[in-house]
């Protein structure tokens, strides 16, 4: 498994750092109904902030649908790559 540089280590914890639901989707390549669906299972979950109500993700969320995605391409059912990442 590839290093994390460490120039980016310290922003994967940042609460500040956040991507909107289009953003997230765009970079994973999952569709916007698709992560709606999963955080209606609970597989993910969005940032609740009280001056929006769009959705908003950290980047932990980014890595876990990105974890998510690969495994569905390989062939799991959604809660088997769910479970697995």
């Amino acid at each position: 498994m590839e290093q994390i540089p460490e120039d980016l280590k310290g922003l994967l914890g940042k609460p500040e750092l956040q991507l909107g639901i289009g953003d997230l989707s765009h970079v994973t390549g999952v569709s916007q109904s698709q992560l709606r669906y999963w955080e209606s299972k609970k597989y993910i979950q969005s940032i609740k902030t009280s001056e929006s109500k769009n959705r908003k993700y950290s980047l932990k969320i980014l890595g876990e649908v990105c974890l998510i995605k690969d495994y569905l391409d390989e062939g799991f059912t959604l809660p088997a790559a769910v479970k697995k990442s």
